[in-house]
């Protein structure tokens, strides 16, 4: 007579082994199969009880004879697989790997334990290797049928006469229990790889079983991640205090100095830290939460970025923090929310700093003038963003408070001799007649004058009149809304009447600016465009308010 297939296997079965959790499964210790009776597995304790010790003998007789116990055996081996061809799995665990899971003749369940087998002997392992080989788990353990299983089972029983597993909730317990061995195994084949490797593993896991995020992980990923998050705390918290130290340390002195040199080895420090935390950033994600330690760490290199732009307008190092955590805490919904609208601001301000710089050197062009006056000796007439100089006095731009100018024609007898042009510049504290005989020099310096000084002067005169003071200019007097005029008299001094802005109206006479009422021609003031401080600036608000319509002189810039 033939041998049957359990004869096979009693005869050929190997030496026990210990490499893996297969070769630690009293079926393979005793050299029994799934289809054995008590009275057979009995007689190979006896047998091998010399070889492998009496207690350890008589435990893997106890696992296999009492139905509880044995049930936690069964769904460890391989249900469903033939004795002889368990037999030849198991012996090919260690040579052929995690290859054995390719077979797709078998149950997901003996699939997955083959897997975790081989996890058990695995060593050097690929981080992509690692990660294939962990996702192809962790969708085996989602695809085991508990009722499947139970009916494997139970037909082994059947021939074994061990009776048979009545409630299906027994199966899905074990099975539970197998999800946990399984996960110690690929645990410990991560553990056996080198740090760098290892971290690279993970996140590829990550990447892979949950699209970047996007897809919810299989359970025993997550329950990976979980366990690798719980390792890597402590080595997270010290890099996070690191980096918060950086922060504060630079906030606490100039960062005007010394904020690029941080801001780098912030970078550094956070990508390495972000290296590390990046699997638990996308499990997280992939969940639809965040991780709070990443989220509290982006947030602090935020507020960072926030401080040196506002605080110290260093608009290009918020930038490149702003960008950091964009790249490194991407995976974080709500922080990365929030720095694409830090980033949107970021860049509009860059541009409106780009464009005011623009503006102030085509500013600093246009009030910047040179020329030497004199026939003999010379002296220097100047203006730039610096000042006004004029025979080596210096009058800053921001000091000067009133200007005036104007030429004068000279003649003999009626006879043209040239025109003497006049430039005052006054501050605070002192004033300062530039005279000059060229006329090209008197043009080009005022048309260098209007933009460095004149432009303030009319904002900061529109702005004395809307706060309520009354200007005055030679005999004119205003305010915001009236002009107040003396009328003419033969004899001693006219009374002085207040007329609004829409009773007058404006020109130039003999070298002055006039303001007079438009229906009495004794009604009038003048200011000498040579001799009073700022008549030109009046003018010029008075015109530019008629121009617009306006009641108020301060409506002018409006």
């Amino acid at each position: 007579m033939s041998a049957t297939p359990e004869a096979e296997w009693h005869n050929t079965r190997p030496a026990p082994a210990a490499s893996h959790g297969l070769s630690r499964n009293p079926f393979w210790v005793l050299g029994a199969t799934t289809r054995d009776d008590r009275r057979r597995i009995v007689e190979l304790c006896d047998a091998l009880a010399l070889e492998l010790g009496g207690d350890d003998a008589q435990k893997a007789r106890a696992a296999l004879t009492n139905p509880r116990a044995r049930l936690s055996q069964e769904v460890a081996w391989l249900p469903g697989v033939a004795p002889k061809k368990a037999w030849q799995y198991v012996t090919a665990v260690e040579e052929q790997g995690l290859a054995l899971a390719n077979d797709a003749g078998i149950s997901p369940l003996a699939r997955s334990n083959l897997t975790a087998a081989a996890f058990d002997c695995a060593e050097d392992l690929s981080p992509a290797a690692f990660a294939a080989s962990s996702i192809g788990l962790a969708n085996l353990l989602e695809e085991i049928d508990p009722s499947l299983v139970m009916r494997e089972i139970n037909e082994d029983r059947e021939v074994a006469g061990f009776p048979m597993i009545a409630d299906i909730a027994d199966i899905e317990f074990e099975i539970g229990e197998r999800r946990a061995v399984c996960k110690a195994s690929v645990k410990g084949a991560l553990d056996r790889m080198e740090s760098e490797h290892l971290i690279e593993a993970m996140l590829t896991m990550v990447r892979r079983s949950t699209r970047d995020g996007k897809e919810a992980a299989p359970a025993l990923v997550e329950d990976l991640v979980d366990a690798y998050a719980l390792e890597v705390q402590p080595i997270l918290t010290a890099r996070a205090d690191r980096i918060e130290e950086e922060i504060q340390h630079v906030l606490s002195g100039d960062p005007r100095t010394a904020a690029s040199a941080a801001i780098k080895r912030i970078e550094e420090m956070t990508r390495a830290w972000c290296a590390v935390a990046k699997p638990i950033q996308l499990c997280a994600k992939a969940r639809g939460t965040s991780d709070r330690p990443s989220y509290e760490l982006g947030s602090k290199i935020r507020s960072f970025g926030i401080a040196l732009n506002n605080d110290y307008n260093l608009i290009d190092l918020a930038e490149q923090t702003t960008n950091l955590v964009r790249e490194q805490f991407a995976a974080l919904p709500e922080l990365a929310e929030v720095t694409e609208i830090d980033a949107e601001k970021l860049s509009e301000l860059k541009q409106d700093a780009i464009a005011s710089k623009r503006s102030e050197e085509e500013w600093g062009r246009s009030v910047t003038f040179r020329a030497e006056v004199g026939a003999l000796f010379k002296d220097e007439l100047a203006i730039s963003p610096a000042g006004i100089k004029w025979k080596g006095r210096l009058f800053p731009l921001n000091e000067v408070t009133a200007v005036k100018w104007g030429g004068v024609r000279n003649s003999i007898n009626g006879i043209p001799t040239g025109t003497d042009f006049k430039i005052g510049v006054a501050t605070g504290k002192a004033s300062v007649l530039i005279e000059l005989r060229k006329e090209a020099t008197y043009t080009k310096f005022l048309e260098s004058l209007w933009p460095a000084v004149c432009v303030r002067l009319i904002v900061e005169m529109v702005q004395a009149l809307k706060a309520g003071k009354r200007l005055s200019f030679g005999s004119i007097d205003v305010d915001d809304g009236s002009v107040y005029l003396v009328r003419s008299k033969f004899f001693g001094t006219g009374e002085t009447v207040r007329l609004n802005w829409s009773q007058v109206q404006v020109w130039s006479a003999n070298g002055s600016v006039v303001i007079g009422a438009r229906d009495d021609k004794k009604l009038a003031g003048s200011a000498s465009y040579i001799d009073h401080w700022n008549a030109h600036i009046l003018e010029h608000v008075v015109r530019g308010a008629f121009k617009k319509g306006d009641a108020r002189l301060s409506d002018y810039l409006a």
